[in-house]
């Protein structure tokens, strides 16, 4: 089931926040971050509803001791749960991840504790059942040995490029990869979506969208391509990757 995950959080709480955001988009989900810092909560749902927001509409609040101390936040969110934006209706997912108290309106919908980081991994899995991701019974569309999470990096213009991607075996989730780099001192993280073409052992992987995962903006660029070969036991995948000028990069992503 698609979802769109609106992920709200205190600003002291980012590294966190980024994290979550990764692994939910990896798992298939559409996440937005920073949005509730800069604007009400509704003004972004009704701003995005028309281009970007597909499936249910879920706000997933990072509970901690700042956040729950901001009246404007936790109004906003008690608004935005309660509303329907053009006919679709916004859960609200609460999680913990720092001691504070939990706002009466959210104690019986807490999803999951994510205050022990030794946790993580299956707090996180409960977050993803509780959104539904999945093939809704769907025939897978790529081999085994291909469907799943890997890591990767390349140098860009001198430049450190890692990312994770996900290539999905369901025809209704699709395949993505999560860029990081440093720019101007400043982590950049950007989601690209990805066509997935396979003849034997050789693997082409297209970017179809583009965006910086914080903030959400939709970026208009020329998308990357990567050329890739399955490594005899499965655990790689290298080639080349050409950029928006044609540029050629060896790239190496190893299963995750």
């Amino acid at each position: 089931m698609a979802q769109s995950v609106f992920l709200v959080h205190d600003i002291i709480e980012k590294p966190f926040a980024r994290q979550l955001a990764i692994d939910l988009s990896l798992a298939g989900a559409t996440v937005w971050l920073d949005e509730a810092e800069t604007e009400g909560i509704q003004d972004f749902l009704v701003g995005k509803i028309d281009k970007e927001i597909q499936g249910d509409v879920c706000l997933a609040v990072i509970l901690s001791p700042n956040l729950v101390r901001s009246d404007w936040v936790l109004r906003e969110i008690e608004i935005g749960q309660n509303q329907r934006v053009d006919g679709l209706s916004v859960k609200l997912l609460p999680l913990l991840y720092k001691d504070c108290t939990i706002p009466a309106f959210m104690v019986d919908m807490l999803c999951a504790d994510f205050r022990n980081p030794a946790n993580y991994t299956s707090m996180l899995s409960k977050v993803i059942d509780r959104l539904e991701l999945g093939c809704d019974g769907k025939e897978p569309v790529l081999p085994p040995l291909l469907a799943g999470t890997w890591q990767g990096s390349w140098i860009w213009c001198g430049r450190q490029r890692d990312a994770d991607m996900f290539l999905s075996a369901s025809p209704i989730i699709p395949s993505r990869m999560i860029i990081r780099y440093m720019k101007s001192g400043i982590l950049t993280i950007v989601e690209q979506e990805l066509k997935v073409q396979v003849s034997g052992n050789t693997v082409k992987l297209i970017g179809t969208g583009y965006r910086l995962l914080e903030h959400g903006i939709s970026l208009g660029w020329n998308l990357d391509t990567f050329n890739l070969s399955l490594g005899a036991s499965g655990m790689t995948l290298e080639g080349i990757s050409t950029d928006k000028r044609g540029t050629k990069f060896p790239v190496l992503f190893k299963r995750k």
